[in-house]
């Protein structure tokens, strides 16, 4: 009985003692943050919690208090804790620059919910000098002959969904026309291209525009995510709930998937496909260093998790604009006449006005519209902002493409815009920017104009009259309600 009081008291120190340590390290960003305006009235234990879940989420409330203030820094408390909130385009610059040396000054946040899913050899959770390995090692995947690879299962992609949305036309032979749900055609459409880009898997082919087996499991993660993510980071390892119960069972069941499709490709002489894919590319043996089966697993996830979703929510939202604009859509179609039948990806590239309408989509509706840093050190500082080891900043894309400082009519869609700007603007970072900018961006820029030149020279898109169009800001940009737009066969496709 003594031994178990004295165990409990041990325990009850230690709480008491990382609590201490934590409040005081909360006082020390707080002090460090002092001129800097804060979110509301922040309540003293749970601080803007309740006012951000009030109002929509951190991405509203950010937002409107940019608006209301007019400043490029805010701090917000998510609980006792402060972060750094900032649309400050030098600021985005300075913290991800440098980032593959040892010592690295910003890192990653680290959760062990992300852990878990994406694992710990990856890029999208390694920083420095093992980051930089892996990315070099990644990069293969994405050269310029891959990419022209890669362009063929793109467009017959796009032709199935062409067909596939045709033939809904066709049910209606005096309108020719059908309301379709955009969000989860692109979304079984992208996860062909990258199953395919993955493991040479021709999900089309076996099963017309469903996801394969490992693309269910997939989904399945992401929802649990979804619902874990919106709970405070210390509720989100309890093994009791119902989300993270199933989520266990999906990457168990997730992972058994994965591991017989490497150990199945590991047994084979030739490559499975036209193109080195994904499993190809790390079962190499000339790798240096060679890749364990963890290290493939955790590699495979990241890919695919961070290129399915934000592709097809890039493509939605570039057809609610073609629907939402109609001069606009005409433009690109206009564009497109110059193609021949059968374009090439270099054919893509002379379409000047297709690239524009694409750069704008990504401004106003950011896949991604936050990203996040720590410091690494108490060294890191910006201009006068002395940022502690450990402070979060949160930086928000959204709010940076909208600047009004940075771009004139910033809320009014404008593809002309990019004919005096670049993409490589200080403001603009769809992708981020530096060495970590996101490896698929070449492959997301192609499919972006390969698929909608596929569906603007087939058909017309309009709005359905009375349907809610909202945003759904997350950790990706979605649609609210379902993207419902209504299309119409062109008479001479081309």
């Amino acid at each position: 009985m003594a031994f178990v009081l004295m165990a409990a008291l041990a325990v009850i120190g230690v709480a008491v003692y990382k609590a201490y340590e934590f409040l005081t390290w909360c006082r020390k960003i707080d002090a460090a943050l002092t001129s800097v305006p804060a979110v509301g009235k922040p309540h003293w234990l749970w601080g803007n919690i309740l006012q951000i879940r009030r109002e929509g989420g951190l991405q509203q409330v950010r937002t409107n208090t940019f608006n209301a203030l007019g400043v490029d820094n805010i701090k917000a408390y998510l609980g006792p804790m402060p972060v750094l909130i900032t649309r400050d385009p030098e600021m985005f610059k300075y913290v991800h620059a440098n980032q593959t040396g040892s010592a690295t000054p910003f890192v990653r946040i680290k959760t062990p919910l992300l852990n878990k899913v994406a694992g710990d050899n990856t890029v999208l959770t390694l920083d420095g000098a093992p980051w930089a390995v892996q990315r070099k090692n990644l990069q293969q995947l994405f050269r310029h002959q891959n990419l022209t690879d890669i362009y063929g299962n793109i467009v017959e992609h796009a032709d199935r969904l062409a067909k596939q949305w045709s033939e809904a036309c066709m049910k209606n032979p005096v309108t020719q026309t059908a309301e379709v749900l955009v969000d989860d055609d692109m979304k079984e459409l992208s996860i062909g291209i990258i199953a395919n880009l993955n493991f040479s898997v021709d999900v089309g082919a076996l099963t017309g525009m469903r996801p394969f087996p490992m693309a269910d499991r997939f989904q399945d993660i992401a929802d649990c995510l979804e619902r874990l993510m919106l709970l405070p980071p210390f509720m989100q390892t309890i093994p009791f709930l119902p989300a993270r119960t199933r989520l266990d069972r999906c990457m168990k069941e997730a992972d058994a998937e994965m591991l017989r499709a490497i150990e199945s490709r590991r047994k084979k002489d030739t490559q499975s496909g036209k193109h080195e894919d994904l499993l190809d590319l790390l079962l190499n043996p000339n790798l240096n260093p060679p890749y364990a089966n963890a290290a493939i697993r955790d590699n495979t996830f990241s890919l695919y998790w961070a290129g399915q979703e934000t592709t097809a929510m890039f493509l939605t939202w570039a057809c609610y604009f073609l629907a939402h604009y109609p001069d606009i859509q005409k433009r690109v179609y206009a564009d497109l006449q110059q193609l021949p039948d059968r374009f090439s990806s270099e054919d893509l590239n002379r379409c000047k006005y297709l690239a524009n309408f694409l750069n704008e989509v990504l401004r106003l509706r950011a896949i991604s519209p936050t990203t996040v840093k720590s410091s690494s050190t108490d060294a890191c500082r910006f201009n006068e902002l002395q940022m502690p080891k450990g402070m979060w900043i949160i930086f928000s894309i959204y709010d940076m493409h909208r600047h009004p400082k940075h771009w004139t009519d910033p809320l009014t869609f404008n593809p002309d815009r990019w004919e005096s700007l670049s993409p490589n603007y200080d403001a603009y970072a769809p992708f981020t920017k530096g060495e970590k900018m996101c490896l698929g961006m070449r492959l997301a820029q192609l499919e972006g104009k390969a698929i909608i030149a596929n569906v603007v020279r087939n058909f017309e898109l309009d709005l359905c009259p009375g349907h809610d169009y909202a945003e759904k800001k997350f950790y990706i940009l979605r649609v609210q309600n379902g993207m419902k737009l209504r299309v119409r066969r062109r008479e001479d496709p081309r």
